[in-house]
């Protein structure tokens, strides 16, 4: 469960980052 919700974190991180960069 925890894994889940830590990848959900670097899910967001991660597209954020290449909106950023788009």
């Amino acid at each position: 469960m925890i894994e889940e919700g830590g990848n959900k974190r670097k899910t967001m991180a991660e597209k954020r980052q290449l909106f950023i960069e788009m």
